[in-house]
């Protein structure tokens, strides 16, 4: 299979018939899409734009390139949202030992926010400043600090 390198760039030319343009909207400086463009072309063997010093437009090799390539830029970024979105989704139950006043007032605070953008997901918190055994307490972390004890 081909490399998927400098498809991203000609379909931003494409669409705002300029380089520097298209960098601006992607990020990166206008010589980085123009190198992307040119060894996508050589890679390709045609010309996909028109350039002039004024305009840059699509060759008609450019035209037909551009219907396929903004499907696959489209195709592409569908499935980077729906394994991103995935991954974003978390749910089930977390079990939580914390304690004294760091933990009430730094710790729960944030564990209140994160379990409000994750409404799947469970806290159980446990205050008490015993030491614990994960595996035996069923607590997934713990958040201690000061002085510990050597274990």
């Amino acid at each position: 299979m081909e490399s998927l390198e400098g498809i991203l760039e000609f379909v931003e030319v494409a669409k705002t018939n300029g380089f520097s343009s298209a960098a601006r909207n992607l990020g990166v400086s206008t010589g980085h899409v123009s190198r992307q463009i040119a060894r996508l072309e050589k890679r390709l063997g045609v010309s996909l734009f028109i350039r002039t010093t004024r305009k840059v437009s699509l060759s008609s090799s450019g035209l037909i390139y551009q219907s396929y390539c903004k499907d696959l830029i489209s195709l592409l970024s569908n499935a980077n949202d729906e394994v991103t979105g995935q991954q974003l989704s978390v749910s089930g139950n977390v079990n939580i030992s914390v304690s004294g006043l760091f933990a009430e007032r730094h710790v729960t605070p944030v564990l209140l926010a994160f379990a409000k953008l994750h409404p799947d997901l469970s806290i159980n918190l446990d205050f008490s400043s015993r030491k614990v055994n994960f595996i035996d307490d069923g607590i997934d972390f713990s958040v201690r600090y000061g002085l510990l004890e050597d274990s």
